[in-house]
């Protein structure tokens, strides 16, 4: 029952825009949190979370009219610890125990979020009281007094009458979004039936009587200038219990000074200077005291105010031109200056530098629809600009915000010249046709028959033309798409066009006629030549190749994939000789084929590589004792080598088998150790191949070689 009534007052008491109050909140707000002291001296300062309320100014910004009265549902202890919370969104700006402590969480310039009204929330100080609203006698004595004494104290230092109009209960608060409800946005009902409102409001004044009772100005006065004067407005100021006994109003420089009743809220000062800035100054009067605010400077004789309209009145298809007028005060010779910010962007553009015409037109044809925003700036013809920014200056501006709705292409036509069909490398030109749209852009598309997938070949522009390059397209049955929507359009279909065409279309490929095969050096050379082959098509504007070779007793392999490089580097290093054979493929790159249009071969002859001989020597020369550490070196020489420096390999012979003790290098000696090893006969090898050579003798098992040496070696 009581849920649905809505009674809990801490659950959330919040104003459906109150986040957005605080999304941007000075440095300010966290320094006071730090280091604030109560505003009220018998209260302890306990800050509830920065998230929970926003930072404000009162009375400079908003007058502080009203006291809301709340009651917690629990514990004195559970409202901190809840105002503390990050995650609650909510707040006051006291909060009492029934012991009569008085904590403030929220300074009394900080707008606390506890009336689930906005409006309500900027103007009023809220008090939560530790009970219950539906539970009789849970009020205490104690903290009656305390929250009487604290709402006194509010009524002497902010001038907030202690009657019912101004200070009230939660459930008094209207509900912001539906009229004739109240308790906030959420309908509560505290401080309930047993709140004793008429003892508690008797003893607020009795001991509001006792305190100084000033008058309280707020917000700030505005003061805005004519031609040759200035005016300032303020709103009445506000006391506890002895009311206002007049104004005084002074404008400086000068001196000038007027009196007024208790019932003025604007004076004029005339016959002043134009172009000297003047400070107004309102100061309200009554027997317990005064208290002055000053306005904004003017400066009579710019243009302080500035107006804009729109016509026809928004919103406007694309396409209209909006005709603007600007008005000024407080200038003799205004002149004007127009801007517009753009739909997304904080970027404003010039629409007309300043000139005393106080009217321009901008046609929305070829901009994007969306919510654009017009300025207007005025200054006077003698003034440099009161104000700067990163525009220029001025003495006042005015912004209005304008609709341009999108106005879509409601259709498009798609010709393609020649039609039907063109040979792979003409240049095929693609036009579209859009309307019902004021300013169409065009983007074009393709897409092979045997492909689903769109390829975008040019994007958005206002150009209805598009002249496709068809060099090195694939070739075969395509389709040509055209995307239209008008500049002002995001999209109507998919975010992507207003409207759409497409055509079948063939692109036929071109063949490559004849194609030769040649190689450098000659053809035919000795191993460890590098032998480069060159192909050349015929007929065929962009040819690809692509080569192939084998021996005289394999099958042919692919050496280099299509490309669009024509030769073929082969290094014959390791190749054995005999009668190779080497193909290419030649095609366009518009052609169809999956092999060749046209081909070639050739063969090579490679002449064998080779060492003739090879001796071995050893160092020290054998015999030699057992048993020492010497090192033997042998030295292998080979001669009749087709190149310079031969590759050698040796041998150990371990009593039953060959073994290698150094693979092939150009090194052509060996270290035995001989630390260790038994006397005896041991037999050594080297075999020697030229670089260039795989070996023209078969070892078998053992590998190729060219030539070989044997060698002795004995240990005493």
């Amino acid at each position: 029952m009581r849920r649905r009534l809505g009674w809990l007052c801490i659950v959330p008491a919040l104003v459906a825009i109150a986040s957005i109050q605080t999304a941007l909140e000075p440095i300010e707000k966290v320094e006071a949190a730090v280091s604030a002291t109560p505003d009220y001296p018998a209260a302890t300062w306990i800050p509830a979370s920065l998230a929970n309320y926003s930072y404000a100014n009162r009375p400079h910004d908003r007058q502080i009219n009203l006291i809301v009265i709340h009651d917690i549902e629990g514990s004195y202890a559970s409202a901190i610890a809840t105002f503390q919370d990050p995650a609650r969104a909510g707040s006051a700006h006291y909060v009492i125990g029934a012991q009569g402590q008085v904590a403030q969480m929220v300074q009394e310039h900080d707008i606390a979020w506890h009336a689930g009204n906005w409006d309500y929330n900027t103007r009023s100080i809220g008090i939560e009281h530790e009970g219950y609203a539906w539970v009789p006698y849970t009020f205490t004595g104690p903290e009656y007094r305390a929250s009487e004494q604290l709402v006194a104290s509010i009524c002497s230092r902010w001038g907030v009458p202690l009657d019912r109009n101004h200070v009230i209960g939660h459930n008094e608060v209207p509900d912001p979004d539906n009229p004739g409800l109240f308790g906030g946005s959420d309908h509560h009902t505290d401080p309930g039936p047993y709140w004793d409102w008429t003892n508690y409001m008797i003893q607020a004044q009795l001991y509001a009587s006792q305190l100084p009772s000033p008058p309280h100005l707020g917000p700030d006065p505005v003061a805005t200038n004519g031609a040759t004067s200035a005016t300032v407005t303020w709103q009445s100021a506000q006391t506890c219990r002895k009311p206002i006994t007049g104004y005084t109003v002074t404008a400086q420089p000068g001196n000038l000074v007027q009196n007024l009743p208790a019932t003025a809220t604007s004076a004029t000062f005339n016959n002043l200077q134009a172009g000297t800035a003047y400070t107004l100054t309102v100061t309200a009067v009554n027997p317990d005291g005064q208290d002055s605010f000053s306005a904004n400077p003017v400066i009579p004789g710019r243009c302080s105010t500035a107006r804009i309209t729109a016509s026809p009145a928004s919103p406007q298809p694309s396409g209209t031109t909006i005709q603007l007028s600007a008005s000024s005060s407080g200038c003799a010779n205004p002149n004007y200056e127009f801007w517009v910010d753009p739909p997304g962007t904080t970027s404003w553009t010039q629409l007309q530098s300043y000139s005393s015409s106080s009217a321009a037109s901008w046609n929305s044809t070829g901009n994007p629809g969306g919510a654009y925003r017009f300025m207007v700036r005025a200054r006077d013809s003698g003034s440099p600009g009161t104000f700067s920014d990163g525009l220029g200056t001025y003495d006042g501006y005015r912004t209005t915000s304008y609709t341009v709705s999108p106005k879509p292409c409601t259709s498009v036509t798609i010709s393609i010249a020649p039609p039907n069909s063109a040979t792979a490398g003409d240049t095929v030109t693609i036009t579209g046709s859009a309307s019902g749209c004021p300013a169409p852009q065009y983007s074009f598309w393709l897409r092979p028959a045997s492909s689903s997938t769109w390829q975008q070949l040019r994007g958005y522009t206002s150009s209805p033309t598009f002249s496709w390059n068809t060099a090195g397209q694939p070739t075969g049955s395509i389709f040509v798409g055209v995307w239209a929507k008008d500049a002002s359009s995001t999209g109507a279909v998919a975010a992507s066009y207003d409207s759409a065409a497409s055509s079948a279309y063939t692109l036929n490929g071109l063949s490559c006629g004849s194609v030769t095969l040649g190689s450098a050096p000659g053809s035919q050379s000795t191993a460890g030549t590098t032998v480069t082959f060159t192909g050349a098509a015929s007929g065929c504007p962009n040819p690809r190749y692509e080569f192939w070779m084998r021996s005289s007793t394999d099958p042919w392999q692919m050496v280099q994939t299509y490309s669009t490089t024509n030769t073929f580097t082969w290094n014959t290093s390791g190749v054995f000789a005999g009668t190779y054979y080497f193909g290419i493929w030649a095609k366009d790159a518009s052609s169809g084929t999956s092999t060749f249009d046209g081909n070639a071969a050739a063969t090579y002859a490679v002449n064998a590589a080779s060492c003739a001989s090879v001796t071995v020597s050893a160092t020290p020369p054998p015999p030699i004792a057992h048993g020492g550490t010497t090192q033997v070196t042998f030295t292998a020489i080979a001669s009749g080598c087709t190149h310079a420096n031969p590759l050698y390999e040796f041998w150990y012979f371990n009593g039953t088998s060959w073994q290698v003790v150094r693979g092939w290098s150009a090194t052509a000696t060996w270290t035995w150790s001989t630390t260790g090893v038994p006397a005896g006969v041991y037999r050594f090898g080297v075999w020697v191949r030229d670089a260039a050579s795989p070996g023209i003798k078969d070892g078998g098992s053992m590998g190729r070689f060219d030539s070989t040496a044997p060698a002795t070696y004995t240990l005493n």
